[in-house]
């Protein structure tokens, strides 16, 4: 069973009409060095791995300095060992939290104004009869965008380093899978380079259980923002392209068919 539920005070759709303009005067390299002295490496020992999807165009990443309130519009699905799956789209959630919440199921949040890069995001589970086999969070309605550790290397311009899913101050207890589909290329490229990806789908692949007060888990993920005003669009398939093409050519002859068989009226 689907069920989709509005958070209270938070419309179904949520997406931000601006993004505000964060400094950047600190790129995400010079971040990752300091981060290197400040933190220890995550204690997490998921397994992650990339799958064939839908590719999807962005026309340039706006912000790569992603702040709680930039992720307006982050469509997140929470599927559960009784079968119900909840839905929301991320969005204010009081006490300076963003993020979504189901009361009495889950919760997903970060601080409004956090910045997403280095700082975990809080996930509670609720209730001992509770199970949440896993986490969905799709970025198109956002749009925003997951960006990889990619081997330390900046992969797609403009999108500057990124970090993969990680546990923070806590080991994997859940036999975690993480799962990133529909790689994001930018408008004009020959294809995707790798780095960045529309959605990611936690698998707790034991089943991350409540309790009655809530059990916290933490976990970082770099994202970006796509540029004010940008849409995240699926890449034709080559069959659909095909089909357009197809369609073309033919509504293009039946029109030069039928000028032609006016004129000859004409005469």
């Amino acid at each position: 069973m689907h069920v989709r539920v509005s958070q209270a005070g938070v419309p179904p759709l949520v997406i931000s009409p601006f993004l505000p303009d964060h400094s950047m005067t600190l790129t995400k390299s010079v971040r990752l060095l300091a981060a290197a002295f400040a933190m220890a490496a995550p204690a997490g020992a998921q397994t992650l791995q990339n799958a064939v999807g839908n590719a999807y165009y962005a026309p340039a990443i706006g912000n790569f300095s992603t702040l709680g309130n930039d992720l307006f519009g982050l469509l997140i699905s929470g599927r559960f060992s009784d079968g119900q799956t909840f839905t929301a789209n991320w969005g204010s959630i009081g006490s300076g939290l963003s993020g979504v919440n189901f009361g009495g199921r889950f919760r997903l949040s970060i601080g409004s104004t956090t910045n997403t890069w280095g700082n975990p995001f809080t996930l509670t589970v609720f209730g001992t009869a509770n199970t949440l086999q896993s986490l969905t969070l799709s970025g198109a309605s956002g749009p925003v965008i997951f960006d990889r550790t990619f081997g330390n290397a900046v992969g797609t311009p403009q999108s500057q380093l990124g970090r993969d899913f990680a546990f923070s101050g806590m080991s994997d207890a859940w036999n975690t899978l993480v799962t990133y589909r529909n790689a994001v290329q930018m408008v004009g490229s020959a294809g995707p380079i790798g780095d960045i990806y529309e959605t990611m789908i936690v698998d707790f692949r034991s089943g991350l259980t409540g309790t009655a007060v809530g059990r916290d888990v933490r976990f970082t993920q770099d994202f970006d923002n796509i540029i004010t005003g940008g849409l995240l669009l699926p890449v034709p398939e080559p069959d659909a392209l095909l089909l357009t093409a197809t369609g073309l050519s033919i509504g293009f002859l039946g029109l030069r068919r039928r000028r032609l068989l006016l004129q000859r009226a004409a005469k």
